[in-house]
């Protein structure tokens, strides 16, 4: 199954350099050092977005579940990235989608081992 209506994901860039770029944020900043690593940073912040929404796009979701508060759907999609410094790399996004909304949003990444 696809990603409900994938070629509307809305990915907050806020969400990018708040969160998964962010060294200071208490909960991202492992995944800020990854992807620093992988050449990720500010200047490059729409690489990352529109990596993030290939993923969304062309690939299947491989699990699908309420989430906690039973608010709406929580979707895994795997897939991977091209990365600045060379290569690509596997990652795993998840996305939600309210119960009264129709499109899904970013809510993060992390690469697979």
């Amino acid at each position: 199954m696809k990603l409900p209506n994938c070629k509307n994901v809305f990915i907050p860039k806020e969400k990018l350099s708040g969160y998964i770029l962010s060294l200071t944020n208490p909960e991202g900043k492992s995944k800020a050092k990854l992807f620093r690593e992988w050449g990720f940073d500010e200047t490059n912040i729409v690489q990352l977005e529109e990596a993030l929404r290939k993923i969304a796009i062309r690939r299947k979701v491989i699990i699908s579940r309420p989430s906690n508060d039973s608010s709406g759907i929580n979707y895994e999609v795997d897939g991977k990235i091209t990365i600045p410094n060379g290569g690509t790399r596997s990652i795993k996004t998840v996305w939600y989608i309210e119960k009264d909304q129709r499109y899904p949003r970013f809510v993060t990444a992390y690469p697979l081992r």
